[in-house]
């Protein structure tokens, strides 16, 4: 027999059961939001992070074609380009070294200005054959092939 502690017993069931979904499916509406509006951000920063990235290599591009135009760099690249290979492919060190220490000197006052306000940490200079003649943020390593990089 049906009593009225049982329909009231049923009916407050199904309302708890009601509120619980209405619950659950609230808090998954919202988890969703949340997610879209993430995924919303996240397009956003790596917009950003890419027309910074593709701003910063062309001033950087600026920056060497700036250096490559001095025409005392021109003169001592073009004399690194053709100094006389040995058979083994080595070059005479003594007329590199040479070459090395003049681009140096024509470098430096630019390089120290890119250092102190542009805080760029790294400059190298390689052959046509992408030899590394003057890495100028580490002097004494050089004369290693960048082929592979």
């Amino acid at each position: 027999m049906i009593t009225y502690r049982r329909i009231l017993a049923l009916v407050s069931l199904l309302t708890g059961l009601i509120f619980i979904s209405a619950t659950a499916y609230f808090i998954r509406q919202d988890e969703r939001q949340h997610a879209h509006e993430r995924n919303g951000e996240l397009l956003a920063l790596r917009v950003t992070y890419e027309v910074h990235l593709a701003e910063l290599e062309h001033n950087l591009i600026n920056l060497a074609q700036m250096l490559a135009s001095e025409p005392e760099v021109i003169r001592l690249m073009s004399s690194a380009a053709q100094l006389p290979r040995g058979v083994d492919g080595s070059i005479n060190q003594d007329a590199l070294d040479s070459l090395r220490d003049g681009l140096r000197t024509v470098i430096d006052p630019q390089w120290q200005v890119m250092q102190d306000q542009l805080g760029i940490r790294q400059l190298q200079l390689t052959t046509p054959d992408l030899i590394s003649l003057l890495r100028q943020h580490a002097p004494d390593e050089h004369g290693d092939s960048l082929e592979r990089v």
